[in-house]
């Protein structure tokens, strides 16, 4: 794993060199360094000539567990002496230092000791203040004594930087480009809220469950990688931050499986979701590195929900399934070829537009499927019109109506229209003259059979006289066997026209 180490050391000294404003004013120290271990009961400076001491690069220096002396050369360039530019040392890293810049003391960050006892944690990045006295244009030497005792993991790369840069907040390394990790943030945050309301409702309540926990899970990771960004924290802090991070790609990963198994492979979803989650927990157990860890735990579910629907395309030949596995192709793509810097804000957008993508698919189908419920609702509403209208043929129903104090039978299937009349309702017959009745045409309404249909709020309708739909703009008229035209309201129109289409 050296190279990869190298590989993610470079990455990470290139993206702090892109986010600080003075970037180009870095210097970097040599390679090579020199390390002694700290002895009991010296607290000056080391020669660095002791046996002990050894040369090694800058990316294998772990004072993990153990106390460190630590000797870096720098060649500075002439502005860094100027008066009125300052600059600072920065070490970045999960360790407690102790700082001397050309023999002369800086500071400390926490208390860096030998024991575990009497080592008292430092913040995980800091900046040591050089004074411009001490700089000068030939050689400086660095001299830094590290511990770091208190971490409960054991990371591969404990120092993530370590240089002299204008004298700023060693958070300034880290927050340049954080208004780009804001985006899909918000974005995020927005879902989640979006879908743990949506999730209330019945209608597909298990798929935006889904998308509630991928989006909350994927906001909490982002936060979690920010939060170097936004606080500054003692360095055993940082060893549950990257468990943090690790259990949240991992649960955002298992989601994705699981959302992708459970609508297209619901008999075996369990098989899918047991397998590809032992596979990611054993890959992240055996693979060192909480980059890799992290990059793995969404990469592995991500390419099993890949060939998931793949073979699901092939099986069931539906075209428009292809788009799910070129989207999902994609994003395995760029997670192997973003792996060692995984951390960075496009992953976040990549993961953005995959949930983007797959609630739009959800969308749409959602939309067909309704449409085709609606279809088949409306077919089975005309078969009963239909079968209501024969029964109506057969076997006409009469209706009770009270007019000048007593009360009269009407058959109903000798009214062509009602019409509503102050606190009266006009009938109409086929062969007799109108008739007015004491009543409202709702209690009316609630009478008639089915053949009836409420057209407007003063006009109720028999189907069966029915000749014709004029419509214009949204309004229209009904016209009837017995040469009357009916208003239709703007509102009721498409019911009309739907319950009336042959």
């Amino acid at each position: 794993m050296k190279p990869l180490r190298k590989i993610t050391a470079l990455v990470l000294a290139l993206l702090l060199l892109i986010s600080t404003a003075a970037a180009q004013s870095i210097a970097w120290p040599e390679e090579q360094a020199l390390v002694c271990p700290v002895v009991t009961g010296i607290s000056s400076l080391p020669d660095f000539t002791a046996p002990a001491c050894r040369q090694m690069p800058l990316t294998q220096i772990d004072p993990q567990n153990t106390a460190l002396w630590v000797k870096l050369r720098f060649l500075l360039p002439p502005e860094t002496q100027r008066p009125d530019r300052p600059y600072g040392l920065y070490v970045l890293g999960k360790t407690s230092s102790q700082a001397y810049f050309n023999g002369q003391y800086l500071g400390q960050n926490g208390t860096p000791d030998l024991r575990k006892d009497q080592e008292f944690p430092g913040k995980m990045d800091t900046v040591f203040y050089i004074p411009p006295a001490l700089i000068t244009s030939v050689e400086n030497d660095v001299v830094l004594k590290l511990s770091s005792h208190h971490g409960f993991i054991h990371l591969q790369s404990p120092l993530h930087f370590i240089g002299v840069a204008p004298y700023a907040d060693p958070q300034a390394f880290f927050t340049q480009d954080l208004w780009l990790s804001l985006v899909p943030l918000g974005a995020l945050i927005l879902g989640a809220l979006y879908f743990a309301v949506t999730s209330l409702t019945a209608d597909q309540r298990p798929d935006n469950l889904l998308f509630f926990l991928m989006c909350s899970l994927a906001a909490a990771q982002l936060g979690a990688e920010l939060a170097r960004s936004l606080f500054r924290y003692s360095y055993p802090l940082h060893d549950l931050r990257l468990l943090l991070i690790v259990s949240l790609a991992l649960g955002f990963g298992l989601c994705l499986l699981w959302y992708v198994a459970r609508r297209f492979a619901r008999r075996q979803m369990l098989t899918w979701i047991s397998g590809g989650g032992l596979v990611t927990l054993m890959a992240d157990i055996l693979t060192p590195g909480f980059d890799a860890k992290t990059t793995l735990a969404f990469l592995i579910p991500s390419l099993c929900a890949t060939v998931l629907l793949a073979l699901v395309t092939i099986q069931r030949r539906e075209r428009r399934l292809w788009r799910y596995v070129a989207a999902f192709a994609v994003f395995s793509g760029t997670t192997l070829l973003t792996f060692t810097y995984f951390h960075d804000s496009i992953y976040y957008y990549i993961i953005t537009g995959i949930l983007c993508f797959l609630f739009a698919q959800q969308a749409l189908e959602f939309g067909r499927e309704r449409a085709r419920r609606k279809a088949e609702e409306l077919q089975v509403a005309r078969l009963q019109f239909k079968l209501d209208q024969n029964d109506q043929a057969r076997k006409p129903q009469t209706i009770t109506i009270a007019q000048a104090g007593k009360i009269t039978l009407v058959p109903t299937d000798s009214i062509t229209h009602c019409q509503a009349a102050g606190d009266y309702v006009e009938l109409y017959f086929v062969e007799k003259h109108p008739q007015l009745f004491s009543g409202s045409l709702k209690d009316l309404e609630t009478q008639l059979p089915s053949t009836f249909l409420r057209v407007h709020r003063s006009f109720i309708v028999n189907t069966d006289f029915i000749t014709a739909l004029h419509s214009s703009g949204g309004t229209g008229y009904l016209k009837l066997t017995t040469d009357t035209d009916v208003p239709v309201s703007r509102r009721i129109m498409p019911s009309v026209r739907s319950v009336i289409a042959p």
